[in-house]
């Protein structure tokens, strides 16, 4: 009775510790291509300056804020602030590649909130690489240790899983003249957390804008929060180097910044 008990607890518990990606439906290919070629993109990617309009819904409620300023170095820096319709200086995030730094409205000095300060101001749990990759149409990196598969359909759409610990980031991309050295189309990444759906990304349009080199709009929702987030560019500048000294949070020092 009491074996019969104890397997009948195992069985209870094995499945919730137990981690099972989701599965790859495509048939399998040989990964190798597909994460060398995005990788090199992710390599090419020097740095972006842009303004965007943003929409954050949590819960029922939406926030949109009509000029942000979206600043990255590669994916190791990220500066993103929120102006009114004066262009003051509101809401500022900022990722130095080592601490979170957040400035409420109303303040003067920002405050370290490490990586909560992302859940406060965004609603969604992400690390602040990540986020870099999402902002800027690329998939995320594969950490040091991590597996990768890969599976292609008839018509040339794959999907790329990069798996980590308990995580997998499932990356739909295009690989359209991919044998002939085109441009690999990202079209977003969804992050699997033991095995449930944490946050699901769009690139909108398919594809990257001639002009600019990042999607149009960045779609992110998160289905357990109930958060849905659009980022959507207005004036986009990518590949090209950003200073060091753009990424502090001084409100004298950043007001009239992005006035253009």
């Amino acid at each position: 009775m009491r074996a019969r008990l104890l397997g009948i607890v195992l069985l209870l518990i094995l499945p919730a510790c137990h981690v099972a990606p989701p599965e790859v439906l495509l048939p399998e290919v040989p990964a190798g291509p597909l994460l060398e070629t995005i990788a090199e993109r992710r390599a090419s990617f020097i740095g972006m300056k842009a303004l965007a309009r943003v929409t954050i819904e949590r819960r029922g409620r939406t926030r949109v804020y009509e000029s942000v300023a979206v600043l990255q170095q590669g994916f190791r820096k990220l500066k993103v602030e929120a102006y009114g319709p004066l262009g003051e200086p509101l809401v500022a995030l900022l990722w130095d590649g080592t601490v979170v730094l957040l400035r409420k409205p109303g303040e003067t000095e920002p405050v370290s909130v490490g990586q909560f300060g992302l859940e406060q101001v965004l609603g969604i749990s992400i690390r602040p690489a990540d986020l870099c990759a999402l902002l800027t149409g690329n998939a995320p990196e594969l950490p040091e240790g991590g597996r990768v598969r890969a599976g292609c359909g008839a018509e040339g759409f794959c999907d790329l899983d990069l798996r980590f610990e308990d995580s997998v980031w499932r990356v739909p991309v295009r690989p359209s003249g991919f044998d002939d050295g085109a441009v690999l189309v990202v079209a977003g990444a969804d992050l699997y957390r033991k095995s449930r759906l944490a946050l699901r990304s769009t690139f909108e349009p398919q594809g990257w804008s001639p002009a600019s080199g990042v999607p149009k709009r960045v779609i992110v929702d998160d289905p357990e929060r109930k958060v849905h987030i659009v980022v959507e560019y207005v004036e986009a500048e990518a590949g090209i180097p950003v200073e060091d000294g753009v990424f502090t949070l001084s409100a004298e020092e950043d007001k009239g910044t992005w006035t253009h």
